[in-house]
């Protein structure tokens, strides 16, 4: 679970999280204010952004306000 690979991460440093859980994780690192756990979060969700899965990333980019990624999905939907 997200809570599970948040605290390994803090544990050990390493980050290997199926995509799925990349949002719920970068919403716990951003509430304790972990920002490397957060960015990592970030960039591996700009790399599996597709077509498919940027409305859902979109939702939460805007919900959570990650300005970048957000506009990483909206150019994705819209083209």
């Amino acid at each position: 679970n997200a809570v599970a690979i948040f605290l390994k991460f803090l544990y050990s440093g390493t980050l290997d999280p199926p995509p799925e859980m990349l949002i719920e994780v970068s919403m716990i690192a951003d509430k304790y204010q972990v920002l490397e756990l957060k960015t990592l979060c970030l960039d591996m969700l700009k790399d599996v952004l597709t077509p498919e899965t940027a409305w859902a990333i979109f939702e939460s980019a805007d919900h959570f306000q990650w300005k970048e990624l957000r506009q990483r999905c909206k150019e994705m939907i819209l083209v």
